[in-house]
């Protein structure tokens, strides 16, 4: 293991990171591409505004950590976990997540947009934006999560699974093959479906 007293500055010198404890840094500003990051775990670190686009990112987590505005799309994520964060803004849009896992974090806006997803895992998390549009996806599951908007417009889903979850609100409901529901939440979003559907209750 490296000794690395100034994190910011070296990973906005260096493209590849390995077998790091990164903890109670600020990375406020961060602007880097293509970074590697491999066995890295970020405790109680303020990431701010950061950009980090086309980055790969493998076996790490983050604990504890802050994020305002996050710019990470068309990266690459694999076995990387975030427990009790805290992310304004996360943008992963166009990229390929395997074995993702949000345990107990806030989320204001997550964006999965146009991205590839297997094995994503939410738990006992607060999210008021989720957007699917166009995800690919295969096991993605909330658990005890609170939802307030869950867009799957055009997404292709195999098992997303909300069963144990509450979503206020889903839009793209008419084409969502793949997404599992109880039977209460059918009945609470048959309003939506009609909506989408061009179907009038009277």
């Amino acid at each position: 293991m490296t000794d690395i007293t100034k994190i910011k500055d070296y990973l906005e010198s260096h493209e590849k990171l390995e077998e790091q404890q990164v903890a109670d840094q600020n990375l406020d500003g961060l602007d880097v591409k293509a970074i590697e990051l491999s066995r890295v775990d970020f405790v109680k670190t303020n990431f701010g505004s950061t950009t980090t686009i086309r980055a790969t990112i493998v076996n790490s987590s983050f604990l504890n950590c802050e994020f305002v505005s996050a710019g990470m799309s068309d990266s690459g994520l694999r076995t990387v976990t975030f427990i009790h964060c805290r992310i304004g803004s996360m943008d992963l849009s166009a990229s390929t997540l395997n074995k993702i896992t949000f345990t107990d974090c806030k989320i204001g806006s997550l964006n999965l947009r146009m991205s590839r997803g297997t094995d994503l895992t939410f738990s006992d998390c607060i999210i008021e934006e989720v957007d699917a549009y166009r995800l690919e996806s295969k096991n993605v599951t909330f658990k005890n999560c609170q939802i307030k908007n869950l867009k799957i417009s055009d997404a292709k889903l195999k098992n997303c699974d909300i069963t144990q979850s509450t979503v206020d609100s889903i839009d793209g409901l008419v084409n969502a093959k793949g997404l599992v529901i109880t039977h209460e939440q059918l009945f609470y979003y048959a309003p939506l479906l009609a909506a989408e559907s061009g179907i009038t209750i009277r």
